[in-house]
Formats: C-alpha cells, sequence, structure tokens
C-alpha cells in the first residue's frame, strides 16, 4: 500500500490536486504523512519520509520528477524496493512465499525485456531505457 500511496502523492501534487481520498491505509507509513506530503513543498518530501523505510525511493524520485518532469525514476524505484524485498524471501524454507516471490520476479524480468524491445522499437534512448530499468536487473 505504502508504494502505490507514495505514487498517488507524487501525481496529485504534480497535477496540484489535494483530493485525499484516493490513499489507502495499511501500509506500514502513517496516512498523515501522505496528506501532508500534498501541501509540504518538494524540498521537504524526503525529511518527511525520513524515518520510514523509503526514504530513499522518495528523495530520487522527487529530484528526478523536479528535473525531468518524469514519473520514470519513481516507477524504477518503486519496482527496486519491491524486487529487494522480493529477493529476501529466499531465506524462508517452507511456505508459499518463495514460489510467489519467484513468480513476481519473474513477471518482472518479462516486464523488464519488454520495455527494452519497446523502447528500442520506439527509438529511446539507452540513458532512459537503463534509468526506467534500475539497479535490481544487473
Amino acid at each position: 500500500m505504502d508504494l502505490y500511496n507514495l505514487r498517488t502523492l507524487l501525481r496529485l501534487k504534480i497535477a496540484e490536486r489535494d483530493e485525499r481520498d484516493f490513499f489507502f491505509d495499511g501500509g506500514f507509513v502513517d496516512m498523515d504523512k501522505f496528506i501532508q506530503g500534498l501541501s509540504a513543498p518538494y524540498e521537504s518530501l524526503s525529511s518527511l519520509f525520513f524515518a520510514t523505510p523509503y526514504y530513499e525511493v522518495v528523495e530520487e524520485s522527487v529530484r528526478y520528477l523536479r528535473s525531468e518532469q518524469s514519473f520514470l525514476k519513481l516507477e524504477q524505484q518503486c519496482e527496486d524496493y519491491l524486487m529487494s524485498f522480493l529477493k529476501t524471501t529466499r531465506e524462508i524454507a517452507a511456505g508459499p512465499q518463495p514460489v510467489i516471490a519467484y513468480c513476481l520476479m519473474k513477471e518482472a524480468e518479462i516486464r523488464a525485456v519488454r520495455m527494452v524491445l519497446m523502447g528500442k522499437k520506439n527509438s529511446l534512448s539507452a540513458k532512459l531505457i537503463l534509468d526506467r530499468l534500475g539497479t535490481w536487473h544487473g
């Protein structure tokens, strides 16, 4: 839920909308942080999430959003965070978690291949494609 709420927060901010009904309860981060983020300036968003596991995601995403006017880094950072979390399930010996994580990681690999192929087909720069793919693919 938190990654969804982060995406929603930045999309609402860029659209200059102050609607609070789009956030979901149930994540690690208190809902008030997201609502407070709607009225906070971009420069203070990362400090608002400093005590959460999403500090680096917010910091890099906001920096890229401000400079490039694109959500590319946000999507890449959210996916990297999720993939690093899924990799921790390798340590679980029994249960459905490793199987589910394996399936989700395979789907992410397929998406990565599709992104590269579609990027090449649409003549996107290698930098743009690599920015979107992120670090976990390497």
